[in-house]
């Protein structure tokens, strides 16, 4: 099964590079009664600057996880200061193309903070996993 998701996610890579559209099936379909297919989205892909990597992610997978959007400083920049507004981009992206946002964090006291936000974020675009 590892071999032909590398050869799957290899031709998919490969094809989406050179903007061809092929007859292959995509990852998140090939895969979808065996589990999701992620990817994790940077700034720019979130706020739609890499056209590319935009295609290969609504053609290729049904997951999205934030690179760095969601961690504690860039959500909470100061002291009673929020931003949510990559967070929210993010989980309209994937509410808009049907695809999964799994946030993922530590154990530990210091990243309850984190999971908070994440809900928060979550909840606020009515996208709960």
């Amino acid at each position: 099964m590892i071999k032909k998701l590398s050869t799957l996610l290899f031709i998919a890579v490969l094809l989406s590079a050179h903007n061809v559209d092929a007859q292959i099936p995509s990852l998140k379909d090939v895969f979808k009664k065996d589990f999701l297919i992620g990817t994790a989205m940077n700034t720019w892909q979130i706020e739609g600057k890499d056209t590319a990597a935009d295609r290969l992610i609504k053609q290729q997978f049904n997951a999205v996880t934030p690179e760095n959007c969601m961690k504690a400083e860039m959500i909470q920049p100061g002291w009673n200061t929020y931003n949510f507004d990559l967070a929210d981009k993010l989980v309209a992206f994937a509410k808009k193309n049907n695809i999964k946002v799994n946030a993922t964090i530590l154990s530990g006291i210091a990243n309850c903070l984190h999971l908070c936000i994440i809900c928060k974020a979550q909840i606020r675009c009515g996208n709960i996993l």
